[in-house]
């Protein structure tokens, strides 16, 4: 039981920063081709 809330602990996880340097690099992106 502990295991699964880990696991799914560490994919929220990684979802979310995942979406965060998206749209950190998104970011970049824009100010670099502007």
């Amino acid at each position: 039981m502990v295991g699964t809330v880990f696991i799914e602990r560490m994919t929220v996880n990684m979802y979310f920063y995942s979406n965060f340097l998206l749209i950190k690099y998104k970011f970049l992106f824009n100010v670099v081709f502007y």
